[in-house]
C-alpha cells in the first residue's frame, strides 16, 4: 500500500496514516483496527517514537514504509493487545482441573502430553496451566510440554524470564501457589524453575497460512480470536484443528463462537464450559462426568 503523506508534520495522526497503520497490521499479524482505534494508534506510536528515537510519527512510519525489520516488529509489538491474568475465567481451569486432565492421564498410554498456549502475551496463561497440572499431581513422570506462542518478542522475552511484579501477580494468582511456585527478590516474584521448565515460548503468527505444529492434545486459544476478521479466524481455525490429536480439544474464549466449521469441529460441555473436539473423534469426550 503506498500513501502520499506518511511524512505530513502535523501533531497528529492523519486519517491516511491511519488507514496505512491498519493496513499494516492487518498485513503483517492479521489483527483488525479499525478507524475508532485512532487514538489508540496515536498514543502508543507516540511513545514508541520516544523509545527508538524518532521526532514524529510521520518519521517513525518513514522508517516502517522502508522496510526497517526492527521497526516492523517495534510496530506491531505496540500495536496488539497483551492482556493477560493469571486463571483467567476461572471455569476452564475448573474443567480441567475436574473432568479434562483426569480424563487425558488416564487415556493416554505413552505418558506424553503436548498443550498448546496460543497468543500467550507475559506467560501468565501458559504458567497457570503448568501450575494447574502440578496441583492435579497425575503427570510425575510423565513427558508434559506447554508449548507458548505469541506474536510479540517483547511478551515472550518476559515470559522467558518467569519475573513478575507485584502488581502483575497480584492479578489473579492465588497466594497459595504464589507461595509454593514463587520466589520472592523485593517487588519482583519469580516463577521456580519446576514449572518453567515445563513451558517453551517462542514467537509465532497465527495469521501464518499453514502451521508446522502439534500435535497437540489441548489447544488454548482464548480471548485472541476477537481480533482478527472472518476470513483470518477461519483460518486460524482450521489450521488449529490440523494440529489437534485425535480426541483432542480447543478452548476458546467464552464470549467467543466457531461458526461455519461444523465439518471440522463439535461442541462438547464439559461442567459450565463449552469446548471443541475433532468431529471425528468428539465422541471420546460424549458424556464426561460434569
Amino acid at each position: 500500500m503506498q500513501i502520499s503523506n506518511l511524512s505530513a508534520p502535523d501533531a497528529t495522526i492523519s486519517a491516511e496514516q491511519v488507514e496505512y497503520i491498519a493496513w499494516y497490521v492487518y498485513k503483517n499479524a492479521g489483527i483488525v483496527l479499525g478507524p475508532e482505534k485512532r487514538y489508540l494508534m496515536q498514543g502508543r506510536l507516540t511513545s514508541l517514537c520516544r523509545t527508538a528515537g524518532y521526532a514524529s510519527i510521520a518519521e517513525l512510519l518513514q522508517a516502517l514504509s522502508g522496510k526497517a525489520p526492527q521497526i516492523e516488529t517495534m510496530v506491531i509489538d505496540s500495536l496488539t493487545t497483551h492482556e493477560t491474568s493469571w486463571f483467567r475465567d476461572q471455569k476452564p481451569f475448573s474443567a480441567m482441573e475436574k473432568v479434562i486432565l483426569p480424563r487425558l492421564a488416564d487415556s493416554k498410554n505413552n505418558k506424553t502430553l503436548n498443550i498448546w498456549c496460543a497468543a500467550c502475551s507475559t506467560g501468565q496463561e501458559a504458567y497457570s496451566i503448568a501450575m494447574l497440572m502440578k496441583e492435579v499431581g497425575l503427570f510425575d513422570g510423565w513427558n508434559v510440554c506447554i508449548h507458548a506462542i505469541d506474536i510479540s518478542q517483547k511478551v515472550i522475552n518476559q515470559a522467558k524470564t518467569g519475573e513478575y511484579s507485584h502488581l502483575e501477580v497480584g492479578r489473579g494468582l492465588p497466594e497459595r501457589y504464589m507461595a509454593k511456585y514463587f520466589n520472592q527478590n523485593g517487588n519482583t516474584w519469580h516463577i521456580k524453575s519446576e514449572i518453567r521448565r515445563m513451558v517453551q515460548f517462542s514467537t509465532f503468527r497465527l495469521n501464518a497460512d499453514s502451521y508446522s505444529l502439534g500435535p497437540f492434545d489441548l489447544v488454548f486459544c482464548r480471548n485472541v480470536l476477537i481480533y482478527f476478521d472472518a476470513e483470518t479466524k477461519t483460518r486460524i481455525l482450521t489450521n488449529i484443528h490440523k494440529t489437534l490429536m485425535p480426541g483432542g480439544l480447543l478452548m476458546i474464549g467464552g464470549s467467543e463462537v466457531i461458526l461455519g466449521l461444523d465439518d471440522l469441529y463439535e461442541q462438547v460441555r464439559i461442567q459450565d464450559v463449552t469446548v471443541y473436539a475433532n468431529k471425528e473423534s468428539h465422541t471420546v469426550w460424549q458424556n464426561v462426568a460434569a
